[in-house]
């Protein structure tokens, strides 16, 4: 024999009044302000610090350089190499078809 999930939601949660808290006078305003909500935090290991820490950091100079090429028309593509990357990256999710 089972139970409707409804029946065994109401039996787990609490009856919640629907109106202003009882305990509270009729005549007290209801605060609507709510607390700050707490703020996230990343802790790292120390293996990853120090993976960070070894990680070289990025060149902005040959970034910018890149990005005025791209701007400019003139960032050489390789179709071949894409294309190469392309069909790595479907072997690694499983999508490769065999012809």
């Amino acid at each position: 024999m089972s139970e409707p999930v409804n029946s065994l939601l109401k039996t787990l949660q609490p009856d919640r009044p629907n109106g202003p808290n009882p305990r509270q006078a009729a005549d007290e305003p209801v605060s609507r302000q709510q607390a700050p909500a707490p703020k996230d935090e990343v802790i790292l290991s120390d293996v990853a610090r120090k993976a960070l820490e070894n990680e070289p950091s990025f060149d902005r100079e040959k970034v910018k350089q890149i990005r005025q090429a791209i701007e400019e028309g003139n960032y050489p593509l390789n179709s071949r190499k894409i294309a190469e990357s392309f069909v790595a990256m479907e072997s690694l999710i499983g999508n490769v078809r065999d012809q």
